[in-house]
């Protein structure tokens, strides 16, 4: 057993060497323009900004094109080839928002908006407002908005489970307190003040 999970685990390893080859190969230009290491071409949030890149090379639209690849190896220094793991966003998430759960974890969606979250903040760290990306503000107000969302559905499901199984009528469990953002510390995205053309 030992062997054949170590037979198809070298068949994978070369099957991604082998698709990274072919993206190198189709990306060459952008990729030393951009000074991307072979190893991020596992990405493919970085390959399909390289692509739209020498798409749009010549166009009006190159410029956009560009900044999307910078900030995509932005976040990929920050996170890593893969990004966040569950554990980064549990922990930088609890440190701002109070009523974090680890169930809120296993909701595919939620964990969706939070690192969608999680991105347009370190992008605005980054300085990518000023630098054109204009609509950060608003990406990151959106995925707070429905990371909270759907704390709240959690809740009311958790609560509709409790009600239906209360052992009498007059014994209700008490519910516990809904997430709250904290009054302090909120994590914000800073405005520009820095005027440029607008990106895709």
């Amino acid at each position: 057993m030992a062997k054949e999970h170590a037979e198809a685990m070298a068949l994978v390893a070369a099957a991604q060497a082998e698709e990274i080859n072919r993206r190198a190969s189709e990306l060459h230009e952008q990729i030393e323009r951009h000074q991307v290491p072979p190893e991020y071409l596992a990405n493919d949030e970085l390959v399909t900004a390289l692509r739209e890149a020498k798409e749009a090379a010549g166009t009006d639209a190159a410029p956009d094109a560009e900044r999307a690849v910078a900030e995509r190896m932005h976040l990929i220094q920050k996170d890593g080839v893969q990004g966040p793991s569950i554990e980064d966003l549990r922990q930088e998430i609890g440190q701002d928002y109070s009523g974090i759960e680890e169930s809120h974890f296993a909701d595919a969606a939620f964990v969706a908006a939070a690192r969608d979250w999680h991105e347009a903040k370190n992008l605005a760290e980054g300085g990518f407002e000023a630098k054109g990306n204009t609509g950060l503000q608003g990406r990151y107000e959106n995925a707070e908005k429905e990371f909270f969302s759907r704390l709240a559905l959690m809740g009311r499901d958790i609560e509709d489970k409790v009600m239906a199984d209360r052992p009498t009528e007059n014994s209700v469990p008490e519910a516990e307190p809904a997430p709250t953002r904290p009054t302090q510390g909120r994590p914000t995205v800073p405005r520009s003040t820095t005027t440029g053309s607008r990106p895709r």
